[in-house]
């Protein structure tokens, strides 16, 4: 994965040396969810970062982005000590991501072009929470102390999948990730529109609940091109 990172960085960096580079801000929101979990449903997601534009030919680029990006999904469970009430659980993945795509450009009148993109990711892990919230308990919210990409998740040892008492405990997280992703903008007088989709391609774990899930997401984006 290192050599993989640094192989990356190394093209961009030449490529950004021979080139004019164009930079660019963007934010979106959206939706993720952990993919393989039948339990999960998706939960509100947002990203924003700043990337560049770096030209090779007429129609093509390579488009790096640096992305903070927040991920994950919601399931329900149960939670409580002497007294069990059913709850939503939420996972929160907190990443630094960097896709690199390449991008073919489409002149659909002088001042606009249609952007079609596509290629892989690469993200670290910041912090990974949990957190419950029981509305049949008083509205009851907690999010728990352990950031699951450094260490296995215990949730106050009082949480659990069902109503058997089957315990809800988590080993840690993969930290890296690596998927791919892919989009389109619409690009007019420096100002972007556009959508954005991503699938991991690497597990978050190995056994979470008997599934081996991977991050997918899609975006509504927004930007601006200097």
């Amino acid at each position: 994965m290192k050599k993989l990172v640094s192989t990356l960085s190394m093209i961009v960096v030449s490529l950004s040396l021979s080139a004019q580079i164009e930079w660019n801000v963007k934010a979106g929101v959206g939706m993720s969810n952990l993919a393989s979990m039948d339990k999960m449903t998706s939960i509100f997601s947002y990203k924003a970062g700043v990337g560049m534009d770096i030209p090779l030919h007429k129609h093509w680029a390579i488009q790096p982005t640096l992305y903070y990006s927040p991920k994950g999904a919601k399931f329900e469970a149960y939670y409580g000590g002497e007294q069990i009430y059913e709850g939503e659980f939420k996972y929160r993945l907190h990443y630094l991501e960097l896709p690199i795509l390449a991008a073919y450009k489409i002149e659909v009148e002088q001042t606009a072009i249609l952007v079609l993109k596509a290629g892989p990711y690469l993200a670290t892990g910041l912090s990974a929470k949990c957190s419950v919230k029981t509305p049949t308990c008083n509205d009851f919210h907690q999010t728990f102390k352990e950031n699951l990409f450094a260490e296995d998740g215990k949730y106050d040892e009082i949480s659990y999948l069902n109503g058997e008492h089957t315990p809800l405990n988590t080993k840690k997280f993969q930290r890296l990730d690596m998927g791919i992703e892919a989009g389109v903008d619409l690009l007019v007088n420096h100002f972007m529109i556009g959508v954005e989709i991503a699938f991991g391609l690497t597990p978050l774990s190995n056994n979470l609940m008997n599934k081996k899930p991977k991050n997918i997401g899609g975006y509504l984006m927004f930007g601006y091109q200097f």
